[in-house]
């Protein structure tokens, strides 16, 4: 594994937590720069989003194929439409299956929303 902001990443996460142990092996190559936030933080690797570990297919995970939700998000993104533009009135017509995909498409679209206002505000 090899991350971009810790040259000796595989011998630190080895010892995650351990600050001492952490120590030893920055000292033993103190002519390359360290990651700055694992030295502050002897578990900063758990939150990090640079961490190779995080990156690696967890037991029993597979590879999905975007081609095989294509459909039933093109579907949602419809569905979401037609109630935002008040078209599905009445809930009698909309089936169970596809209420629950319209609760999940208005929190994170309402998310994404509330996101992109925030950051308008702050100037970003």
């Amino acid at each position: 594994m090899v991350c971009g902001a810790e040259p000796s990443f595989t011998e630190l996460f080895a010892v995650l937590g351990d600050q001492a142990a952490q120590d030893l092996i920055r000292a033993e190559t103190p002519d390359k720069v360290h990651c700055p936030l694992l030295a502050d933080d002897p578990n900063k690797c758990t939150s990090c989003k640079g961490n190779p570990a995080n990156k690696e297919k967890k037991k029993g995970e597979e590879d999905v194929d975007p081609e095989l939700w294509r459909e039933a998000i093109e579907d949602g993104f419809e569905l979401f439409e037609k109630a935002e533009l008040g078209f599905l009135r009445d809930e009698s017509r909309v089936s169970p299956e596809e209420m629950t995909i319209l609760r999940i498409f208005y929190r994170e679209i309402g998310a994404h929303r509330a996101k992109s206002v925030s950051s308008a505000f702050k100037g970003k």
